[in-house]
C-alpha cells in the first residue's frame, strides 16, 4: 500500500498502521520495488489489491500521476486505486492481472452509485498485448482492434472500460468474441486526457453504462467530443 493510517508515505525503517485494519505496518523501501507499506505478515487485507511486482510498474506509474489526496482511498473496506476530484467522485479501477468475471461483477456492485461511489471506469493494462503484436488497432480516433489471446474478462464489464496500450487509451464502444479473439471498435484519446478528467482539469463525462448485443457483447455510448484526441500508428 501507498500510505499509511495518517496518509504518509514509506520511508526506510519506519514502521506505522494499517488504514483498513489498523495492523501494524513496516515500510519496504528496498532498490527495486518502489516504497510501500507491508503487514508484517505478508497478506494484504485488502482482497482486491494488487499484489508483488503487479503494482510496482504500471500500476504504480497510473496512481503517480495523480495528486497524492486522489491515490488509494479508503472506501470502506477496501482502497480504491484512483478517485476523481470533486463532488462525485468516481473509481478508476487499474487492473493489470487478470479477474474472474464473479470479481469484476464484485466491484462494479461495490461501486455503484449511490453506495460507496459515483460508479468507476476501468482501465486494463494492455500495454504488452499491442507491443508484441497481439493487439492490432486500425484507424485513427475511432479504431478497429483485434486481440488475439485476449483478456476475455473484459466481456463481464458492465462499465466503461479503457485499454492502456501505451501510447493511446482506447475508449471500448463495443467488442465481440470471434473465435479465440476479441474484435471491436473504440475511440482513441491521450492518457492526459484521462488524467485531466481525473482530476478535475477538464469537464465533462464518460458514459457509466453499458448494454449487451444479441452476442453479448458490450456496447456504451461514444465518449464526451471534448477529449483531444490522438492517433494510434504502429511504428
Amino acid at each position: 500500500m501507498l500510505f499509511d493510517a495518517n496518509r504518509k508515505v514509506a520511508t526506510k525503517g519506519a514502521r506505522s498502521t494499517c488504514p483498513l485494519c489498523g495492523k501494524e505496518c513496516i515500510a519496504k523501501c528496498g532498490d527495486i520495488v518502489k516504497h510501500h507499506w507491508a503487514h508484517r505478515v505478508d497478506e494484504d487485507c485488502d482482497p482486491w489489491a494488487e499484489r508483488g511486482q503487479d503494482i510496482s510498474t504500471w500500476h504504480r506509474d497510473w496512481q503517480e500521476q495523480v495528486p497524492q489526496e486522489l491515490r488509494e482511498v479508503v472506501i470502506g473496506p477496501h482502497r480504491a486505486d484512483i478517485v476523481t476530484a470533486g463532488a462525485y467522485p468516481k473509481i478508476v479501477e487499474l487492473q493489470h492481472s487478470n479477474l474472474a468475471p464473479s470479481e469484476i461483477r464484485e466491484r462494479e456492485l461495490f461501486y455503484r452509485y449511490p453506495q460507496n461511489a459515483h460508479g468507476m471506469w476501468w482501465v486494463f493494462d494492455a500495454t504488452s498485448a499491442y507491443n508484441n503484436g497481439r493487439l492490432d488497432v486500425y484507424g485513427k480516433t475511432i479504431v478497429q482492434f483485434c486481440w488475439k489471446r485476449p483478456r476475455l474478462s473484459i466481456l463481464s464489464c458492465q462499465r466503461p472500460v479503457f485499454l492502456d496500450i501505451g501510447i493511446a487509451l482506447l475508449n471500448v464502444l463495443r467488442v465481440d468474441l470471434d473465435e479465440s479473439r476479441l474484435v471491436g471498435i473504440a475511440q482513441v484519446f491521450t492518457r492526459q486526457a484521462m488524467l485531466d478528467r481525473i482530476t478535475g482539469k477538464a469537464s465533462g463525462d464518460f458514459d457509466d453504462t453499458l448494454s449487451c448485443n444479441e452476442k453479448g457483447s458490450r456496447v456504451s455510448n461514444d465518449a464526451d467530443d471534448t477529449i483531444e484526441w490522438s492517433y494510434v500508428e504502429r511504428d
